[in-house]
């Protein structure tokens, strides 16, 4: 069996990992995540591209992927911030992570997350955070796991509805 590598996602990977990245979305939406705002599939098509953009030309963000040979496992997307009026001014977010549900388990995950820290730190990127939502499949303790910690407390409304509606 081939070994595991790990590198940045190219143009060849694009076909499945937009189809991981819908999974992704799906799997949100299912947990009541943040997937019903990008399911409708002219807007999910319009955001891969973007981020696919964004990642091939190493511009504001990077992407990883895990594989075995050709077989993708899994990948990671991340964002790089530059808050000036922020301390620290540099981090980033891991805006995706995605391993296959076949091969959950099996460090893959661990990888993408390491390789991405390391990508960061050596662009002395100075904090990383995430967005993850609850679910049944032990996301959470993944994180803190990865010496993630509960910062914040993230809330939602919409602009349209509501007592203080515009």
């Amino acid at each position: 069996m081939a070994r595991r590598s790990l590198r940045r996602i190219g143009p060849a990977d694009r076909g499945e990992v937009e189809r991981m990245w819908c999974e992704l979305v799906v799997a949100h939406q299912n947990a009541g995540g943040f997937g019903d705002q990008l399911v409708r599939p002219d807007r999910l098509a319009v955001e891969v591209a973007s981020w696919f953009a964004t990642v091939l030309d190493d511009g504001g963000g990077f992407g990883l992927v895990s594989a075995r040979g050709p077989l993708l496992l899994g990948f990671i997307a991340v964002a790089r911030n530059w808050r000036p009026w922020l301390r620290p001014p540099r981090s980033a977010t891991i805006t995706a992570l995605w391993v296959e549900p076949p091969v959950r388990r099996q460090g893959i995950g661990k990888q993408l997350v390491i390789g991405a820290r390391r990508r960061l730190a050596k662009d002395r990127i100075d904090i990383v955070d995430l967005h993850a939502i609850p679910s049944p499949h032990a996301a959470g303790q993944f994180w803190q796991d990865q010496g993630f910690a509960t910062k914040t407390t993230y809330m939602q409304r919409g602009t349209t509805t509501g007592p203080a509606s515009v």
